[in-house]
């Protein structure tokens, strides 16, 4: 892939119509389903045994097609910037750093796999199955979630490992004897929260 990859807000799914649209129509069918459960004849078959099947084995080697580039990006650029440079960098005040490049990339790929995984809920649909709400919230407000992280320039760390937990650090110094202590931005993943990316679900 190449580096022209930018966030520009024009983009599929990019703009905030997309998620919330599609969160609302989620939560009505979901309302809906589980309202109607108790008149529905049950449905099952191999059509759809085979579907779920096809379904997991898709989402598989997708994260592991996401972890496998994106680790390989994490780690290259460690090895050319630095452990610190590569977590910290200084603060540029005035200045929004624009997400581009490979591994923003991969981030969006990831979050666009968002919507195709609404897949899971229609399963469990076709199967008369009650849509629990745990399942309901996380399938429903996960894009929400990452495209709010995106256009507020989140770096993907934070898109990825922060989108259904409490806020992250958005600040680190590193005094030093012959420097005093300066302010740092965390505007870049480290390895091991980016490697969970494609395990967060």
């Amino acid at each position: 892939m190449s580096s022209a990859f930018e966030w520009d807000g024009h983009g599929m799914f990019m703009q905030w119509s997309r998620p919330v649209t599609t969160a609302a129509v989620y939560f009505i069918c979901c309302i809906a389903h589980n309202r109607a459960l108790p008149s529905l004849n049950a449905l099952g078959g191999r059509y759809l045994d085979r579907l779920s099947v096809a379904h997991n084995i898709a989402l598989t080697l997708f994260s592991a097609l996401v972890f496998v580039n994106a680790a390989s990006l994490l780690l290259a650029e460690v090895r050319l910037t630095g452990w610190h440079n590569f977590l910290c960098a200084p603060v540029q005040p005035g200045a929004h750093a624009a997400l581009r490049g490979d591994l923003h990339r991969w981030c969006y790929v990831y979050y666009v796999s968002k919507y195709y995984e609404l897949l899971d809920t229609a399963l469990l649909i076709a199967r008369r199955k009650r849509i629990i709400l745990l399942h309901a919230l996380h399938h429903g407000l996960i894009p929400v979630v990452m495209y709010l992280l995106f256009e507020g320039g989140a770096p993907p760390h934070h898109q990825l490992s922060y989108s259904s937990s409490s806020p992250p650090p958005t600040h680190c110094r590193r005094p030093t004897a012959a420097n005093p202590p300066t302010r740092y931005k965390v505007s870049r993943p480290t390895c091991l929260q980016a490697s969970q990316c494609p395990w967060l679900g």
